[in-house]
């Protein structure tokens, strides 16, 4: 699979597995506190624009907490090894129709005289 996607530029895929986002952060707050480096001002990888979570679970269990502050969230059913192509397909789908706001809001006209 590598060897297949290693000219394309466009998309990152990440699999996250038994990794603690937990660890990695507390690993890094020890070293800075520690003097023996700094918080780095960029992440070392690209944030998460959408994180897939497989298997019917609706909860992120401690994967890439941090890269995926502001990821689109996305949950299917299906184990990971049984994804199908309609699978991904529903779901990138439904991610471009999505209002990708970083955080932030966007600007709605509130009524005159609405509380």
């Amino acid at each position: 699979m590598e060897a297949r996607t290693a000219q394309c530029t466009r998309m990152h895929l990440r699999v996250a597995i038994d990794y603690s986002s937990k660890a990695a952060l507390q690993e890094a707050f020890a070293r800075v506190s520690a003097g023996e480096g700094e918080w780095p001002g960029d992440p070392l990888l690209p944030n998460v624009d959408l994180l897939l979570r497989t298997g019917g679970e609706r909860r992120l269990s401690d994967f890439l907490l941090w890269e995926c502050a502001y990821a689109e969230l996305a949950f299917v059913d299906a184990l990971f090894p049984d994804l199908t192509t309609s699978d991904l397909d529903a779901v990138f789908a439904d991610f471009v129709k999505r209002d990708r706001r970083f955080g932030g809001l966007n600007a709605v006209p509130v009524p005159v005289g609405s509380a």
